[in-house]
């Protein structure tokens, strides 16, 4: 920290701790004692890494089936006896972004002699998956 002279007067640090658990009571129990001794600014949430993959596992197979549908409306559409796939790209929605809580409860409880323990439960998230690609139809 500076003065309008420039003198430095004192230090200000800031550091980053990342919780990752699906057991929310012990997350909770933990966060709580933390509070303690640390100030809390915000607590994100997202979907775990495992639960996200099967989840895409699962899209990409109704994702080709639809794609697979659409191709033969498509060829059907312009008269073809068949189509051929020619590109295919399966798309994600990848890792979605945290789902920032306000910070504004947990920074009055760090102002408070004991802070309470957050309350931590399951949330959703939604999984995207789609496939869009070329196709070569041909013609009887």
């Amino acid at each position: 920290m500076y003065t309008q002279n420039q003198k430095i007067t004192g230090w200000r640090e800031r550091a980053e701790l990342r919780l990752e658990s699906a057991d929310f009571p012990a997350l909770s129990k933990l966060t709580g004692e933390l509070l303690n001794t640390l100030k809390m600014d915000s607590m994100d949430f997202a979907i775990a890494d495992t639960t996200r993959k099967n989840s895409e596992d699962a899209l990409l197979k109704d994702a080709v089936t639809a794609f697979k549908a659409r191709a033969q409306l498509a060829t059907d559409a312009l008269g073809g006896k068949g189509y051929k796939i020619v590109n295919l790209n399966f798309n994600t929605n990848g890792y979605p972004q945290p789902y920032a809580r306000n910070g504004g409860m947990m920074m009055k409880a760090a102002m408070m002699d004991s802070a309470p323990t957050p309350e931590v439960e399951a949330g959703t998230s939604q999984v995207h998956m789609s496939a869009d690609g070329v196709i070569e139809v041909q013609m009887p």
